[in-house]
C-alpha cells in the first residue's frame, strides 16, 4: 500500500528534487493551489501541462424524492448545489506512468495501419490471382485456337476421298451417338 506523505514530507521531497528550500516549495505549491481553484471557479476547467485537465461540474440544485419513514409516501427534499471535480490525465502522463507504453490513441492508430496494410495485401493477392486466371484463360484459348488451326491444316492435307470418309464417319457418330467400330 502506498505511503501517504504529510504536507511537510511532501514539501521536503519536492525541495530535495528541485534543489530549492522547503519554504519556496511550500509557497509555490500554495500559489499553484490558489491558481487552480481560481481557474476552476472562473472557467470551470484548468489545464495543467504534462499532467492533465481538471474540470468542475455543478451538481445538485434540484428537488429529489426520498422515502418518508412515517408513511408510505415519498417526500420532496431540495439538494443543495455542489461541485464535482474530474481529472483527465494527458496521454503523456499516462505514458509516463505505464513505463513508456503507447497511449490508447497510438495503439488504435497502429491497429488501423495494420488493418489497412492487411487489406492492401489481400487486394494485391486477389489481383495476382485474377491476373493468373486471365493468363490461364488466355493460354487455354490460345491452345484451343492452335488445335483448331492444326486440325484445319490436317483437313487441308487430306485427299477428297479421305475427307468424304471422315464426314460420313462424323455424320454417323453424330446421328447414332459415339459408336466405335
Amino acid at each position: 500500500m502506498a505511503v501517504k506523505l504529510t504536507p511537510t514530507e511532501f514539501y521536503a521531497a519536492l525541495a530535495k528534487r528541485t534543489d530549492l528550500d522547503t519554504e519556496t516549495v511550500q509557497k509555490f505549491w500554495e500559489v499553484l493551489d490558489s491558481f487552480v481553484v481560481e481557474e476552476l471557479l472562473r472557467n470551470g476547467e484548468c489545464y495543467l501541462p504534462l499532467l492533465g485537465n481538471i474540470t468542475l461540474r455543478q451538481r445538485g440544485g434540484k428537488n429529489a424524492h426520498v422515502p418518508d419513514p412515517d408513511n408510505d409516501k415519498a417526500k420532496i427534499i431540495y439538494i443543495e448545489p455542489y461541485y464535482q471535480i474530474a481529472f483527465v490525465a494527458t496521454e503523456v502522463f499516462k505514458q509516463n506512468i505505464n513505463n513508456g507504453r503507447l497511449p490508447r490513441y497510438e495503439i488504435k492508430r497502429e491497429r488501423e495501419r495494420y488493418r489497412a496494410e492487411k487489406q492492401k495485401l489481400v487486394e494485391a493477392e486477389r489481383a495476382k490471382e485474377m491476373v493468373f486466371k486471365q493468363k490461364e484463360a488466355m493460354e487455354q484459348a490460345r491452345q484451343k485456337r492452335l488445335n483448331r488451326i492444326a486440325r484445319q491444316k490436317e483437313w487441308n492435307k487430306l485427299s477428297k476421298k479421305q475427307k468424304e470418309e471422315l464426314e460420313k464417319k462424323e455424320k454417323f457418330e453424330y446421328e447414332y451417338g459415339d459408336i466405335q467400330e
